[in-house]
């Protein structure tokens, strides 16, 4: 993998280290570019549940059981992370959300929530 390629995957997040080449270095940039892409997939998928109007404790289990699968013993880590990266702009006041879809992304959140502090 590139350099570049990197830098892209984590989301410049490390900005462009001195050390680049370190397997320190490397490793970091890699799991920041890891947690990005599940909990951008965490996001989508909740969005895509929500838009299709499934039922949170159905969907819910649903996307657990994808959340696992793609990474391991750390759901629960990809929710907290997903939780400020995405769910809070949905939320927030002014967003474009609806109240009915502001609803539905709570009761992912309760239910996915439930699911991993099992």
């Amino acid at each position: 993998m590139t350099a570049a390629s990197l830098l892209l995957w984590s989301g410049g997040l490390t900005g462009v280290p001195a050390e680049l080449e370190s397997p320190a270095v490397v490793r970091h940039m890699c799991q920041v570019g890891a947690d990005l892409q599940l909990t951008r997939l965490l996001h989508a998928s909740v969005t895509a549940a929500v838009t299709a109007r499934t039922e949170a404790k159905r969907g819910a289990r649903a996307l657990a059981a994808g959340l696992t699968a793609a990474c391991g013993p750390r759901p629960s880590d990809v929710l907290r992370l997903w939780r400020v990266a995405h769910l809070v702009h949905v939320l927030r006041p002014g967003s474009d959300a609806s109240d009915a879809g502001r609803s539905a992304f709570r009761a992912y959140e309760h239910v996915l929530t439930a699911t991993f502090d099992d």
